[in-house]
């Protein structure tokens, strides 16, 4: 009897690490399955804008419907993408209108007209683009900084460059587009490939604003944004007004289960052993163990498991601070 006991606790247990062994499977197909489809969103949309590019360039009715068709499916793409930062589209589209205009007021009314306030409100125009840029940097900067304590460090210099270089790409664009169209500068066709150049380094430039923070500010804080909330967080960053100062509390508050057991999860708060620098860990009364999020797909996971529970990557016994950049084992940070 005892003999058969022993079999049939043998033959569950084997049944159970198989199973675990398919779950984990199936998390690691499911991670790589999802990266092989925002992979094929992003080239997709790059070529429907590319596309719309090319249509932009030519005569006829046909060619504008083909311009504005394959720019709006090159558009969803990116918003199926990225949609929790697609609103970080209303400050590149601000930037773009404003640059135009900017433009437009410099270069072609201030040439019809000897007036001495056009151009200086056409500069005004375009240092406000140049502002709006900076202000874009600075929201992600302050959400880069909310995401580091909770996570590795995420640099941003790279990104910040691409949104400068998005306003100056602007720039070079529209003035190709304006000589091009205007013809006053006699040579139409340098003008025509400036303007192409441009237009092509601006779409490139969209995809990787776009791109970057929704594929690294995976936080849980970030998750979750109300009806509304972009258009708000837009105005206030614009404004410099804390319109969504409730919302991030609520979000703060928000309940986080444990992905082993779902018991809530209590966050607990950990200095660095160099610079006593913050940084959030969660506790699992039932598992009696803390949770930090994976550096591959951003879920939490058991800091006593080499590998990660959900998508089975490495997962490395040392933490890198987001102020000092100093890396410690996770024992000390726990001990802190």
């Amino acid at each position: 009897m005892r003999f058969g006991n022993r079999n049939v606790f043998l033959s569950t247990h084997n049944l159970l690490v198989r199973m675990s062994r398919v779950s984990r499977e199936f998390n690691r197909w499911y991670v790589q399955l999802r990266t092989v489809r925002d992979q094929q969103l992003k080239y997709g949309a790059l070529i429907l804008l590319f596309s719309s590019l090319m249509f932009s360039v030519m005569d006829g009715l046909i060619n504008f419907f083909g311009w504005l068709s394959m720019g709006v499916m090159g558009i969803l793409l990116l918003y199926k993408r990225s949609p929790r930062y697609f609103y970080l589209t209303l400050w590149l589209a601000s930037i773009y209108i404003l640059v135009f205009f900017g433009s437009i007021v410099t270069y072609i009314w201030t040439a019809k007209n000897d007036n001495i306030i056009l151009p200086l409100w056409g500069y005004s125009i375009l240092i406000g683009a140049f502002l709006v840029s900076l202000s874009l940097i600075l929201f992600v900067r302050e959400r880069r900084n909310r995401y580091a304590m909770e996570g590795e460090y995420v640099p941003i210099g790279l990104w910040s460059t691409a949104v400068i270089a998005f306003f100056w790409t602007s720039l070079f664009s529209i003035i190709g587009w304006i000589r091009w169209a205007d013809g006053s500068m006699g040579n139409t066709q340098f003008f025509k490939i400036l303007y192409l150049i441009n237009e092509s380094l601006l779409i490139l430039l969209l995809v990787f604003i776009l791109y970057f923070p929704e594929n690294r500010f995976r936080t849980t804080i970030l998750e979750t944004v109300s009806p509304g909330g972009e258009i708000k967080q837009f105005i206030s960053s614009m404004l410099r007004k804390n319109l969504r100062r409730e919302d991030d509390i609520r979000k703060l508050d928000m309940r986080i289960g444990c992905p082993v057991c779902g018991v809530d999860l209590k966050r607990e708060v950990k200095r660095c052993p160099s610079c006593d620098e913050r940084r959030f860990f969660y506790w699992c009364d039932r598992e009696e163990d803390f949770f930090v999020r994976c550096p591959n797909c951003r879920r939490l996971t058991q800091i006593s498991n080499e590998r990660c529970i959900h998508c089975s990557i490495r997962i490395s016994r040392k933490i890198r601070c987001s102020k000092c950049r100093n890396i410690h084992q996770i024992s000390r940070w726990i001990e802190s």
